[in-house]
């Protein structure tokens, strides 16, 4: 089940970027993403270490750019996703970045989320070099969003470092 201001906040998006056309170009360069964090961090019996890989093309539309990752933990659980990416620079170093995506979850000997298809929605706060290199710490939460009777969810922190794939 969506969140119901869902609808409004994509209509909002679509207004504004069709108020602002010239801003479909991307305004960052192909991106690869390493991370490294805890999922579970608040439960104790749930904890496991966490690494992810993500890649985002240099394509925009507006400030929202699509993304695909993968991620795995130390208790066998996988998780592959495509979603989108908003990318708000504070300043000229420091960038906020949400996100949301849709994927499919593979328990292993992970936590039992209830179902296969898993929607993760985030946000990252990251120190962007010149060279458009990022060093940020992120927190999403991942779940079910009701598709099933269990849909506990759980938290991750990642600390990740985003490298640029070609020049601006």
């Amino acid at each position: 089940m969506m969140p119901r201001h869902a609808g409004p906040v994509a209509l909002l998006v679509a207004v504004l970027g069709m108020a602002w056309p010239d801003i479909g170009a991307a305004a960052e360069p192909a991106l690869l993403a390493l991370s490294a964090g805890v999922a579970g961090p608040a439960e104790p019996g749930e904890r496991a270490a966490e690494l992810g890989l993500e890649y985002s093309p240099a394509l925009a539309w507006w400030l929202v750019r699509p993304k695909f990752g993968l991620l795995a933990t130390a208790d066998g659980a996988a998780y592959g996703y495509g979603g989108i990416a908003l990318d708000l620079p504070l300043s000229a170093h420091l960038m906020v970045t949400a996100d949301t995506a849709l994927g499919a979850y593979r328990r292993g000997g992970g936590v039992d989320l209830g179902h296969w298809l898993m929607f993760r929605s985030g946000v990252e706060a990251a120190w962007r070099w010149a060279d458009a290199s990022r060093l940020g710490l992120g927190l999403y939460h991942m779940s079910n969003a009701g598709l099933d009777d269990r849909n506990p969810g759980q938290q991750s922190v990642v600390l990740t470092y985003t490298l640029p794939l070609s020049g601006r």
